[in-house]
């Protein structure tokens, strides 16, 4: 616990970008809290039906589904699209 104390901001950054089972982070802090907050609205707007064209099942379920993926990319900080592209948001 100690060794953590003595880490500097810089060097915390590239520990959370790290390398993990052949997934490189690239998601930074900002990325991931927008991500997670416009998958939940998206997520949860057909739920409540406003507006009134998420009465159409298709376009409830696949708003739903792009929900679902924003908040999982958000919880494991990788995005496949930035990684295609070879951006990143994270600050190394």
């Amino acid at each position: 616990m100690r060794a953590l104390a003595k880490i500097s901001s810089d060097e915390f950054f590239l520990l959370k970008c790290k390398r993990s089972r052949n997934i490189t982070s690239n998601l930074g802090n900002a990325d991931r809290v927008l991500r997670a907050l416009f998958g939940l609205v998206i997520f949860l707007a057909p739920l409540v039906n406003l507006p009134a064209i998420w009465s159409d099942g298709f376009y409830a379920y696949a708003s739903m589904a792009v929900g679902f993926v924003l908040m999982l990319a958000s919880l494991i900080s990788f995005c496949p699209v930035y990684r295609i592209f070879g951006m990143s948001t994270c600050k190394v």
